[in-house]
């Protein structure tokens, strides 16, 4: 029995999986897949891939988060000596680490190939990647055993648990660079966390951050209704019914087959948005906007964001940039994507995942490579 807040890594057999940490014999994916039940009873095929070690610990909700590490083979270009740095991944909302870092194999199937993904290419660079499903998302546990029932700031404090508890106690990875790297919600993320431990972090990376959401405050509801109208009920909402699905989201009509990935993938959250996460989320969108909300910002960072985003607003990645004075303007950097912008392609609001993600790639390792010092 572990106590609350303590961490405790799990065998992956507690999720009734053989080890996911080794492939073929002869080195091959071939077919292997292996199944990791989550909480909810729903089942989902996890690739086998070499480098990836999978393990749980418990957060201080007393929820078994579920984590995943991936590291050079020491035979590769960049071995565990040659590595350049750690990445902190951190997903959005109602996804997870295999449907938010993985690719489908066949246009909108599930996501269960990692060749050639973003983390695989990290990896390939000599970056070691460090990643976990939150709290109510893929194979860890939710709180009343549901999917997308949190509060946003459990997820910033289950995130600090992981990368001071564990992350940043690997030997091999303590004297590096570490890089937060979070899309959507999971740049919201990154930037909590960059404001509770600056001089931890080399560099923040975030795509399409969730700072702002004026647009999905206009998505309708029902009729007339806009989810902008349930805000002044919100506050008693999440008092008497704080897990009723209540708000709605904007779909990916420019890349509808990934939308069927989303829509696909069992241990995606697929209702509308629970009261409680939807008033977490305004409250932490409100502070970011506010007069001083990015007061707390030091730590350097690009941010890539699509002009043609329908979920997260470029306003807000745009506020981040021009009002984090405390950042100099040398170690900011503002990528704007769209047809003849900073990357010149036209992308929706997945910008690590859609066509174009090749150019958002190398962008954003570039940016990083450049902050490769290793500490002394």
């Amino acid at each position: 029995m572990h106590k609350r807040g303590q961490i405790a890594y799990t065998p992956v057999s507690t999720f009734e999986s053989e080890s996911t940490t080794m492939a073929a014999a002869d080195g091959s994916y071939g077919d292997m897949k292996e199944t990791l039940k989550t909480v909810v009873g729903v089942s989902s095929p996890l690739p086998l891939v070499p480098c990836m070690k999978v393990d749980s610990f418990v957060n201080a909700q007393g929820l078994k988060v579920v984590t995943y590490a991936f590291d050079p083979s020491a035979d590769a270009e960049f071995g565990a000596a040659k590595l350049k740095g750690v990445v902190i991944l951190l997903h959005g909302y109602g996804a997870h680490t295999q449907y938010q870092w993985f690719h489908a194999k066949t246009s909108g199937e599930c996501r269960t190939s990692y060749e050639d993904t973003t983390i695989d290419n990290l990896v390939k660079q000599g970056y070691a990647c460090r990643t976990l499903d939150h709290q109510g998302g893929g194979r860890s546990e939710g709180v009343g055993s549901m999917r997308g029932n949190y509060l946003f700031e459990n997820l910033v404090e289950e995130a600090e648990q992981y990368i001071s508890e564990v992350v940043m106690n690997e030997p091999h990875l303590k004297n590096l660079p570490a890089f937060l790297f979070g899309i959507s919600m999971g740049g919201a993320t990154a930037i909590r966390l960059s404001e509770n431990n600056p001089d931890r972090y080399t560099g923040m990376v975030t795509f399409a951050p969730m700072i702002s959401l004026e647009k999905v405050r206009q998505a309708q509801v029902f009729h007339c209704i806009k989810n902008k109208h349930l805000e002044p009920f919100i506050g008693l909402l999440a008092c008497l019914a704080p897990t009723m699905a209540i708000a709605k989201s904007s779909p990916n009509t420019m890349f509808p087959m990934m939308q069927l990935e989303y829509e696909n993938d069992p241990m995606c959250y697929h209702e509308d948005t629970r009261v409680i996460v939807a008033k977490s989320f305004i409250d932490i969108t409100a502070r970011f906007m506010g007069p001083r909300g990015f007061d707390n910002v030091t730590v350097p960072f690009a941010t890539f964001h699509s002009v043609h985003d329908t979920l997260t607003d470029i306003e807000g990645t745009e506020a981040l940039f021009t009002r984090s004075s405390n950042v100099r303007n040398m170690d900011k950097k503002f990528f704007k994507v769209g047809e003849g912008l900073d990357v010149g392609v036209k992308m929706w609001h997945n910008l690590i995942a859609e066509p174009g993600r090749d150019l958002v790639f190398a962008a954003a390792l570039s940016w990083m490579d450049e902050r490769c010092v290793v500490k002394k």
